[in-house]
């Protein structure tokens, strides 16, 4: 992120660089006059630096002012972590960095114009006619240097979003094996202390009972772990019928509970034999549902159902196998888990979780159940409360921050990138003012000088773009650890960022080609 914005700034300079060359060519005049009088080298490089200097104190300021003015404004606005947001504050030390940055900036802009004074450029008569100047004066060079270097940047910060809009798209595109639409889930907090466990069970069945009577309400149950989100409760297993898998070779399994309608309010579905029951009570012989990874990985080719395995030396006999669900995060494969009756292993539990499914607003339901909770169980509180949709949504929350940030980057950049073009081209139609109207009175085509002028345009784009690219290719393993199914040289991000700098060169050459089309002869030549 620093150095997104650190291109950004670097972007911003070279802009001005740019124009501040061009301005700097239009005043040789005045430069070679002050050189006649006695003006040193270094004396009007110095001018040069305290102008830019100047300029960049200036601009700092006025950013510094609306940096305060909009501060509380833009950390709204964008999307960084709750708590996070409540710390961001403005200090003095930030704003003396700024002015810091401000004054490095101005030196920055300014070394180009002075590179050529202290060459000795000064030297070049005022009186040089528009039609030499034209191809000859005005740092030309210089100024389509800098906006290849300006291209370039665009076009890595482009490719970086591009990247990154289409890993969220391919998170998006996952398969989570549960229906988040319309699912609220609430954690539930009892107290440890005076409380009697022996009575949980039934406070449990009195809450799910409430819950489910409330209107919308189409399914409720109970998890220890919500999907996707929370990962923990996992250990190894005794696989009864695999010797193979004794000992230390014994598997790993994620361990989940949940009582007979969580799996019906999460749209799981039971892809071989049945779901828990209500009937798998305390009592009852121990059973499990198994995830595909599970079953795929123990009894490769055969049916899981009706096999065992043992936790904590008991038997557990699998009754089902359901759809993999991503137990932590979207991103890798989903490793084995085994899913437990509420009422076989947790019914006396402290903490639970609500899943509800309703068909209205998730968050209404927080009300109504933080309600119902404080009329059944008074000294009990709320955990963590969040709809699926936005469990799933935070676990994107790192690229699609990321994707926020460098896509407003890259349209700063891009628009920069067009305003630097447009600089360069409009320039050189001014300075060639007179060659054009020259050409318009010998008889040239308004057509050919448009897109003589685009083409002129283009070159520095073209060539950026060229560098941007392989820049780009070679750099984006930055952002490999953020990607999902996106390869860091990814050919149609690379081909996104490459055409839209294109298109915003081709853009900004287009005004400036379409004056020097229209250019009148007598015009030109009454000005020269």
């Amino acid at each position: 992120m620093l150095g997104a914005v650190g291109l950004v700034l670097l972007m911003a300079c070279t802009n001005v660089a740019a124009l501040l060359v061009t301005r700097t060519s239009d005043r040789r005049g005045e430069m070679s006059v002050r050189a006649a009088l006695g003006a040193g080298r270094a004396r009007l490089a110095r001018q040069v630096l305290t102008e830019s200097v100047l300029l960049g104190v200036i601009s700092g300021a006025i950013g510094a002012v609306l940096a305060v003015a909009a501060f509380d404004v833009l950390v709204a606005a964008l999307p960084l972590p709750r708590m996070l947001g409540d710390t961001l504050h403005l200090d003095w030390t930030m704003l003396a960095t700024s002015l810091v940055l401000s004054v490095v900036a101005g030196c920055a802009v300014s070394l180009g114009p002075m590179h050529g004074l202290l060459r000795g450029d000064v030297q070049a008569s005022a009186f040089r006619s528009r039609v030499a100047s034209g191809s000859t004066q005005g740092g030309g060079r210089l100024q389509r240097g800098l906006v290849v270097g300006e291209v370039l940047i665009a076009v890595v910060l482009a490719t970086g979003a591009a990247l990154l809009v289409r890993t969220i798209g391919e998170l998006r595109a996952i398969e989570l094996g549960l229906d988040p639409e319309g699912v609220m889930t609430v954690e539930v907090v009892l107290p440890e202390a005076g409380h009697d466990p022996s009575v949980r069970p039934q406070l449990y069945a009195s809450l799910l009972e409430r819950v489910e009577a409330l209107p919308g309400v189409q399914s409720v149950g109970l998890m220890n772990r919500v999907p996707v989100r929370d990962g923990g409760w996992q250990g190894t297993l005794n696989i009864l019928d695999r010797p193979d898998l004794a000992e230390g070779a014994r598997p790993n399994a994620f361990f989940r509970v949940l009582s007979p309608n969580a799996i019906d309010a999460l749209g799981i579905e039971v892809l071989e034999g049945r779901g828990v029951r209500s009937t798998d009570g305390p009592d009852d012989p121990l059973v499990a549902l198994v995830n595909e990874t599970f079953a795929n990985s123990m009894y490769p080719g055969e049916s899981a159902v009706g096999r065992f395995f043992e936790r904590s030396s008991s038997p557990i006999e699998i009754v089902g196998v359901i759809r993999n669900v991503p137990v932590y995060g979207l991103i890798g494969e989903v490793p084995m888990a085994a899913y437990y009756p509420w009422d076989q292993m947790l019914s006396r539990s402290a903490y639970a979780v609500i899943v509800a499914k309703t068909s209205l607003e998730p968050n209404d339901l927080v009300a109504p159940i933080r309600a119902i909770l404080g009329d059944v169980a008074p000294r009990a509180a709320l955990g963590r409360v969040a709809s699926m949709e936005a469990v799933t949504d935070a676990a994107m929350a790192e690229p699609l921050r990321l994707r926020f940030f460098l896509g407003m980057f890259s349209v700063l950049g891009i628009i920069l990138g067009t305003v630097g073009v447009y600089g360069v081209v409009s320039y050189s139609v001014q300075r060639r003012q007179t060659e054009f109207g020259i050409r318009m009175a010998l008889g040239a085509e308004p057509g050919r000088l448009l897109g003589d002028v685009i083409r002129n345009g283009m070159v520095p784009v073209v060539l950026g773009v060229v560098a941007g690219t392989i820049v780009a290719a070679l750099s984006s393993t930055v952002l490999a650890r953020f990607l999902f199914e996106v390869e860091p040289t990814d050919p149609v991000s690379l081909l996104l960022a490459s055409g839209a700098l294109l298109a915003t060169g081709i853009v900004a050459s287009i005004v400036p080609a379409w004056r020097a089309s229209t250019t009148h002869p007598g015009e030109a030549l009454r000005a020269e």
